[in-house]
């Protein structure tokens, strides 16, 4: 304790004060360490119950989000099948689920926390990833319950030839409503896309942004429908639509030979088949318009001199504006919109009408007509215009069944929805803010672009042979992504497989018309077709491989993207494979995605399982 101690004052006087001990010294600074000991402790004890809170509160949002998902898919089936009270129940559990977790991932503490190193990020990407989700699940999902009360699938029966559009076109400003409402929560959640996170949220990220970039799409296509088909319809006036059939056996880049076309006139939601064409009528001494460089110098001006090779690019929006500048110049129709289908399209329509029988008593159904029509038609006419003259009276009868209404939309809508998935329905329109929305979409049969979760790349085909024997031509197709150079750039790779299926037996059994007969070089019984890669903007080709050894190939820029041209002529038996490789342009791996020419056949595209040993940079 301290000790008393006799001193003089400054006039003399004695005054006793206070001095500490080396003992009270040591005993104050005791109390010191004490009080900084428990603050401390104090403060560990708060930054423990700031984690544990935040920890508990991010496992009840994880475990919020994952009830939430099984609601997506049931919700989404419970509309196709018209339950609306299923829809809605399962509506009611998603928006129940995503508040939950929106609410536990944005208090005060959530946010503070967020600043920290490490575990920020995480915490920034699994409030935001629960916000986008509540956002779907309350401005997006009701609004299309209410639209799909009203706009179901019987409401667009045709009667008379003639389709009720009303109900669409009430629905239009509720509709783009949730375009924008699904654009803006997918953009939420893509703002987060770079966020360093672990491994469990990345998968989770990453799975999160494949749907809601789904259901973007979905709604935005709903959107553009509520706009595009009335005015196709003729609604807000008369429209001339051409109609491109287009023939697999034959393959161009968008999908086949146009085989036979048609105008169809639409005014005021009624359709009618105009008029019938076949690729005879057709006869232009040189091209009838001026091409781009990159189509003229690639695909030749034949693009723009015969009807059969408008379709030789890719880009539909140059093979439609030519067939449609065509049509004008032979028949002088002036045309608003052209609509290119295939004989899978035809089967898809067929599922949703029943068998048809035509004039002539042939029954066509969706399980025969697309060998009636890629195979069936040669083997049977051999002279090029009973060819034509028989697809037209399928086209015709086709066409007249859905016009008078014997169709149920319950199958037709889906069987549309995925032809034109599988890029079969390709879509212009010479009407400038209707070709901007449609060029876009996989309607417009866009080339690949690259998004903020996948890298698209395109594979076009082209039969070189003159023939109709790509029905014997059986394409795989396979993408991978490989990951090791030092500078993170990360390599593409695009691989096609081709055989020609038959045996040298099946060849010579062939009529002359399905082999070409050597006319344009080609043996017959042998394939040779053009294989057209194309990457997304930005990347960079720059190899290309046959059977595992270098090949040549023709570089070229369509549109910005890189791309290569491969000839491959196959024998009766014989295969091949290709790989074209790119290199991404910055240290940004995206999972890759094949856009392709649609064969006969629905092509799967797979993952090839690269390694570093594969990789060419």
């Amino acid at each position: 304790m301290p000790t008393l101690v006799d001193v003089s004052g400054e006039s003399g006087e004695r005054v006793r004060v206070r001095v500490r001990t080396g003992r009270s010294r040591r005993r104050s600074r005791t109390l010191v360490r004490r009080r900084v000991l428990i603050g401390v402790a104090i403060a560990v004890g708060l930054v423990v119950l700031w984690g544990g809170w935040v920890g508990v509160r991010g496992w009840l949002a994880k475990g919020e989000l994952e009830a939430a998902l099984p609601a997506v898919p049931a919700l989404q089936k419970a509309v196709v099948a018209q339950d609306l009270d299923a829809a809605q129940a399962h509506a009611d559990s998603l928006a129940l689920h995503t508040a939950e977790a929106r609410s536990l991932t944005s208090d005060v503490l959530w946010r503070a926390a967020e600043v920290l190193p490490w575990i920020g990020p995480n915490l920034t990407v699994m409030r935001e990833l629960a916000a986008s989700a509540d956002d779907l699940a309350v401005e997006v999902v009701p609004p299309l319950l209410d639209v799909a009360a009203d706009v179901t699938p019987d409401r667009f029966t045709p009667v008379d030839g003639r389709f009720d559009m009303a109900p669409l076109v009430e629905a239009r400003p509720v509709l783009q409503a949730a375009a924008v409402a699904a654009d803006a929560a997918l953009a939420r959640a893509e703002s987060v896309a770079d966020l360093p996170v672990i491994g469990p949220l990345e998968s989770a990220r990453t799975l999160y942004l494949d749907r809601a970039t789904q259901a973007a799409a979905l709604v935005g296509g709903v959107a553009g429908a509520s706009e595009l088909l009335p005015a196709a319809l003729g609604v807000d006036g008369p429209r001339n639509i051409l109609l491109l059939f287009q023939n697999n056996a034959e393959l161009r880049a968008t999908g086949g030979i146009p085989g036979a076309l048609a105008l169809i006139r639409a005014d005021g939601g009624a359709i009618s088949l105009s008029t019938q064409a076949s690729t005879a009528d057709f006869r232009f001494s040189d091209p009838i318009m001026e091409l781009d460089r990159t189509t003229t110098a690639v695909y030749t001006t034949k693009v723009a001199k015969y009807i059969q090779d408008v379709n030789l690019t890719p880009r539909f929006d140059v093979a439609a504006s030519v067939a449609a500048t065509m049509w004008q110049q032979v028949f002088g129709d002036p045309i608003d919109m052209v609509v290119a289908i295939d004989p899978v399209v035809l089967a898809g329509v067929l599922e949703a009408t029943g068998p048809i029988t035509l004039e002539n008593g042939d029954v066509i159904a969706a399980d025969t007509v697309v060998d009636t029509l890629l195979s069936g038609v040669y083997a049977r006419f051999s002279d090029s215009t009973e060819q034509d003259a028989y697809f037209a009276l399928v086209a015709a009868t086709v066409f007249e069944r859905l016009a008078n209404g014997a169709v149920s939309p319950e199958a037709l809508i889906p069987a549309l929805t995925a032809a034109a998935d599988q890029r079969r329905v390709l879509v212009w329109s010479t009407d400038e803010y209707e070709q901007a929305r449609l060029g876009d979409s996989s309607l417009g049969g866009r080339l690949p672009i690259e998004t903020n979760n996948e890298k698209e790349f395109g594979l076009y085909f082209n039969d070189a042979t003159g023939s109709k024997m790509d029905l014997y031509l059986d394409a795989s197709i396979g993408v991978g992504m490989m990951e090791c150079r030092a500078d993170g750039r990360p390599e593409y790779v695009l691989e096609v497989g081709l055989t020609n299926t038959l045996t040298t037996d099946e060849a010579a059994a062939l009529p002359r018309y399905v082999t070409g007969g050597g006319l344009f070089g080609t043996q017959p019984g042998d394939i040779r077709t053009n294989v057209y890669a194309y990457g997304s903007a930005p990347s960079y080709g720059f190899a290309v491989t046959r059977d595992g050894e270098p090949t040549g190939y023709f570089p070229f820029l369509d549109q910005e993207r890189p791309a290569s041209a491969v000839e491959v002529l196959l024998a009766p038996g014989e295969s091949t494979v290709l790989r074209f490789h790119y290199l991404g342009e910055t240290a940004k791996p995206l999972p890759p995605v094949a856009l392709t020419t649609p064969f006969v056949y629905v092509m799967e595209t797979v993952d090839i399982g690269l390694e570093c040993s594969d990789a060419l940079s």
